[in-house]
């Protein structure tokens, strides 16, 4: 026993309970993760959709509806803003998981059953995703500001 009244050497049938603990932990999390950036992208594109039919209705309409498409606007950039700021944290978060599933599998000498081209894989999907939200964002903006224009001359 150590000072700390811990095992010196590590039982092997209690390593591998820890192990299957550890892989359970990272699992669980990377589901979670999965289900928040499937709720976020789901979200973000609705609300993008919704604000493009509300802006570019009021930017058809009446006149002196500037302050009210600028506030929509506004408040577009800062939600689109914050979810692919978000989406790129669940993907650094999911990355790490990843690659602590992957070590956990090479430490334990299954690490050929999993193809490690799925983490760069998880990479691409998460960039899709925020050139999906940055595009649908772009036109949201720029659709009602064109209307107003138009609308304007």
């Amino acid at each position: 026993m150590s000072e700390l009244g811990l095992p010196l050497v590590v039982d092997s049938s209690k390593t591998q309970g820890m192990l299957g603990l550890v892989h359970h932990q990272i699992t669980l999390e990377l589901q979670q993760a999965s289900k928040t950036d499937a709720i976020l992208v789901q979200t973000v594109i609705l609300f993008n959709l919704i604000i493009l039919a509300v802006n570019a209705a009021v930017a058809s309409g009446s006149t002196g509806i500037g302050l009210y498409i600028a506030l929509f606007l506004i408040m577009t950039i800062a939600i689109n803003y914050l979810s692919l700021s978000a989406l790129r944290d669940n993907r650094d978060s999911r990355l790490k998981l990843l690659g602590g599933l992957l070590d956990l599998y090479r430490d334990t000498g299954v690490d050929k059953y999993y193809d490690s081209s799925v983490i760069q894989n998880y990479s691409d999907r998460y960039s899709h995703f925020q050139k999906i939200i940055a595009c649908l964002a772009g036109i949201a903006i720029v659709v009602p500001l064109l209307i107003a224009i138009s609308f304007d001359e």
